[in-house]
């Protein structure tokens, strides 16, 4: 997940009662992917540490450092951005793990543009790069088994490697990928690259995301989606394109995401 600002975690806590965050997995180094992490403090289990008298001495983070995991290129942008969230936090005398002032306590792990990892949860994460204007990096992740999730936020072209790996994967279930408007951009796929992206890659589902207001009404867009999706008449099977515009809040029904 990028951290864009703190609108997503309030759409978070409203959408769910119960909500943990693992890890945080940055795409690249834009202010607008990484400018929310300073109000990550507010989903971590953050304490008050007081002594016996009741006096506050500092902030303890009960779950310990959040781990931060990007690329070299970003993870350097985001430590200029926030060096008192890059720095050893000052730590009360005497006790090693209760810091001074309330801020988010994290872990920053740099990667490789092809990295595969496992989360901490046990998921399987698969990185690639992709073009974000020019030779600019942006990283697309594959989450869990081979084709289950595919997630590309900020794309404008796919060097060559990273789209022979995504035409090896014998089925994508899920893929999120950009669309920003209908005239071609030097950033982000316009309607017509993210449509012919989907139909090279022939997900069971698609997803469109990052969409400016210059990509149209909601429903006039999804009225022109959903023609490029054939239903069967006599056995009601859909063929062709199934994508879907995504928006702020958008849930994946679970009965899609498992089948």
């Amino acid at each position: 997940m990028d951290v864009h600002a703190s609108l997503f975690f309030v759409v978070i806590l409203e959408l769910h009662d119960t909500f943990w965050v693992h890890q945080i997995f940055l795409t690249h180094g834009h202010a607008d992917a990484i400018l929310g992490l300073d109000d990550v403090r507010d989903l971590q289990q953050i304490r008050e540490v007081r002594d016996s008298s009741g006096k506050q001495l500092g902030y303890r983070a009960v779950s310990g450092p959040l781990k931060v995991i990007s690329n070299k290129a970003t993870i350097s942008t985001v430590k200029r951005a926030f060096p008192y969230l890059a720095k050893k936090q000052e730590c009360v005398p005497g006790l090693k793990d209760v810091v001074l002032r309330r801020v988010a306590q994290l872990d920053f792990i740099t990667v490789s543009d092809d990295a595969e990892i496992s989360s901490d949860c046990g998921l399987r994460v698969k990185l690639f790069p992709v073009y974000h204007g020019g030779t600019y990096i942006s990283l697309g992740f594959e989450f869990g088994r081979s084709g289950e999730f595919v997630y590309i936020s900020d794309v404008s072209a796919l060097p060559k490697s990273s789209m022979d790996y995504l035409r090896k994967v014998p089925k994508i279930k899920i893929l999120v990928v950009d669309c920003l408007q209908v005239k071609k951009h030097t950033t982000h796929f316009n309607y017509d690259e993210a449509v012919a992206f989907v139909n090279e890659l022939q997900p069971k589902f698609a997803y469109f995301v990052g969409a400016s207001c210059s990509l149209g009404d909601a429903d006039e867009v999804q009225a022109r989606l959903d023609k490029l999706c054939k239903v069967d008449d006599e056995e009601g099977k859909k063929s062709g394109l199934n994508i879907k515009l995504a928006y702020d809040g958008y849930t994946i029904p679970t009965h899609m995401a498992l089948s």
